[in-house]
């Protein structure tokens, strides 16, 4: 889809470059592929944010949030334990309880102890349904 985009005309081609390709499976393979430079030209040609995340998310989608945080981190200032969190009350206003809320998080800062705490103050936690995945979820 992404070749579609005037901006990104040629980019699939590239793969296959023999003077970038290398650079391509080394920016596919490495462990954070938002903190490398594009390969060739796509560097300059690709400049901005979303370009950038559009390419993240196009070859390695498992680096998209880590990805959109750098974002934030290089442009704003921000480290990723200062980045606001959703206010949960606020979330709760907007939603009924027919309503399934989802919430994703990453490296460390799962919100399982402030929904439990909300229910409580609530008087809730008896009818609060949820699920933690992954390693060290509770």
């Amino acid at each position: 889809v992404l070749n579609n985009v005037l901006s990104f005309s040629g980019l699939i081609a590239s793969f296959s470059n023999t003077e970038v390709s290398d650079n391509w499976k080394y920016y596919i393979a490495t462990a954070a592929p938002e903190t490398e430079r594009l390969p060739g030209h796509w560097e300059h040609m690709l400049e901005g944010a979303l370009p950038r995340l559009c390419v993240v998310k196009a070859l390695r989608p498992d680096r998209l949030l880590d990805a959109a945080i750098h974002v934030i981190h290089r442009n704003l200032g921000m480290k990723p334990d200062e980045i606001p969190r959703p206010s949960l009350p606020l979330i709760l206003q907007n939603t009924s309880h027919t309503t399934p809320v989802l919430l994703i998080s990453a490296g460390g800062r799962g919100p399982a102890t402030e929904v439990r705490e909300l229910a409580r103050s609530l008087h809730i936690e008896k009818t609060l349904d949820q699920a933690c995945v992954g390693p060290g979820q509770s």
